[in-house]
């Protein structure tokens, strides 16, 4: 069942800490459509997580799994003590789209222009037409 006040919330979050990306793993030979969201605090992460799961889970069990944590090395002050993080990655290409416009509706055109970049580029990747081009039809205001 579609959570319209909890796609909002994830929005917001994927707005502020997640990306959409195509990858090449170096253990794999072909490329992967990605969303990923990394922070040092656990709890939104299992929230997204759940509400991943419950979207997108029930014919598979769970999609989503909270990694972590990992020791965050990402400081340059010496004295800096960082928190360890926490991440999301989902890397199946229906999921990845259908996160997408799960939250398209409240995500900044910058966020959206992300998004379609990385889907389209692994529709092309995969020899299939431009998403972006069905996403602009779909939304285009009549």
């Amino acid at each position: 069942m579609y959570d319209v006040t909890g796609w909002a919330w994830a929005a917001g979050f994927i707005e502020g800490e997640g990306s959409f990306s195509i990858r090449q793993p170096t253990s794999r030979p072909y490329k992967q459509l990605v969303f990923q969201v990394w922070q040092c605090n656990r709890e939104p992460l299992d929230k997204l997580g759940a509400l991943i799961n419950e979207d997108f889970g029930e014919d598979y069990g769970p999609l989503v799994n909270v990694n972590g944590p990992y020791v965050n090395n990402s400081g340059f002050k010496k004295k800096c003590v960082l928190k360890p993080k926490y991440g999301i990655i989902v890397a199946r290409p229906s999921i990845v789209q259908g996160i997408f416009e799960n939250t398209a509706s409240w995500l900044s055109q910058e966020k959206i222009d992300q998004a379609l970049r990385a889907i389209d580029a692994w529709y092309a990747y995969q020899k299939l037409p431009p998403f972006s081009v069905w996403w602009q039809l779909l939304t285009a205001e009549l």
